[in-house]
């Protein structure tokens, strides 16, 4: 599972700041089970992300943003413990929305080079289940 999860982030080329920004944010889940992975959540504040991961507040926003857009982490805001910003990471999640993401561009390709897709991926955070809905673009 871990040379299918690092295959998977190494297809969506991150930048050094999401890595740097990635290697903080998995040290939340636990990787000691080898066929699931829970959600983990991530327990420090943005500005103490930032300075664990060696970038800057900017770069630790586009980073989260990044790594939200493929569903890796989900972001929250608590209403209930002093409103902070709660982050999940969720790489079993990642790991089939990226194998959907794959299976929708191999299919595009085949049908038109030109067109893409683009959609949205929804997690249910109690069940894990991730539901990917392309959209066709030009």
């Amino acid at each position: 599972m871990i040379k299918l999860l690092n295959h998977c982030i190494e297809l969506h080329n991150p930048t050094d700041a999401e890595r740097k920004v990635l290697k903080v944010l998995m040290r939340s889940v636990d990787f000691k089970e080898e066929d699931y992975w829970d959600t983990g959540v991530v327990d420090m504040s943005l500005p103490q992300l930032a300075k664990e991961a060696g970038v800057s507040l900017w770069e630790l926003i586009r980073a989260l943003f990044f790594w939200q857009s493929v569903a890796l982490i989900s972001i929250d805001v608590g209403r209930e413990e002093n409103d902070d910003i709660i982050l999940f990471c969720q790489p079993y999640a990642f790991i089939e929305a990226t194998g959907m993401f794959e299976a929708g561009n191999e299919s595009s390709d085949e049908l038109d080079s030109e067109r893409g897709y683009q959609g949205f991926l929804l997690v249910d955070l109690d069940t894990g289940s991730t539901i990917y809905s392309p959209r066709e673009c030009m």
